[in-house]
């Protein structure tokens, strides 16, 4: 990833978890793909990342998204 998207992600992480869990068109693009440890496939698009927000939400009481 270029550093000029890593800032943008980086304030959406620190976002999230300050509690502001909202995202809109810009925070979401319809190409997103999250590759998770808990699914054997990747979420894709919106659908995907909103489903997989629902599956963590169910699994952990609290939880944070941390950037490597």
């Amino acid at each position: 990833m270029s550093q000029e998207n890593v800032e943008p992600v980086r304030g959406w992480f620190d976002r999230w978890n300050s509690g502001k869990r909202g995202f809109d068109e810009v925070d979401c693009r319809p190409d997103v793909e999250i590759v998770s440890r808990l699914s054997p496939v990747p979420y894709r698009g919106r659908d995907g990342f909103e489903q997989w927000v629902r599956e963590i939400d169910e699994q952990f009481e609290d939880w944070r998204l941390v950037v490597e």
